[in-house]
């Protein structure tokens, strides 16, 4: 049996709202929409090559759940910008990007404005 990991749905209060954000921050695309008579969806996609879909799901009437059921991690070739695009998007940072030399990354935390935790993780080269 052959499984693979392709996407990711994450429950939101505020659709526009948070499409909005995983675009200017993490430069998503909407591939497409999906609206049902209970739900509707936003399918984002990013242009680099074999990365995973994020899809954000709201349900009609009900409360978005509180923030915290997962963690959404983007690597990135540039922490600090993308601690800036979350700032700028209504996001807020609750770790500033920190270097670890010799696990050869930069990590950021930050959450977006409904609270969800997104990481940004920078590779680099580990110290020799």
């Amino acid at each position: 049996m052959t499984t693979a990991f392709t996407m990711t749905k994450l429950v939101v209060g505020d659709l526009e709202a948070a499409r909005a954000f995983y675009a200017a921050v993490c430069g998503l695309t909407v591939v497409e929409r999906i609206e049902g008579p209970a739900f509707a969806e936003v399918i984002m996609r990013s242009s680099a090559r074999g990365s995973a879909t994020l899809i954000l799901i709201t349900y009609k009437g009900a409360a978005a759940p509180a923030p915290g059921e997962c963690v959404l991690v983007f690597e990135t070739d540039d922490a600090a910008g993308f601690v800036d695009r979350a700032i700028a998007a209504g996001g807020a940072v609750t770790q500033q990007p920190q270097h670890l030399p010799d696990m050869g990354l930069t990590f950021a935390m930050v959450t977006d404005p409904e609270g969800h935790v997104v990481e940004a993780l920078q590779r680099h080269p580990p110290a020799s």
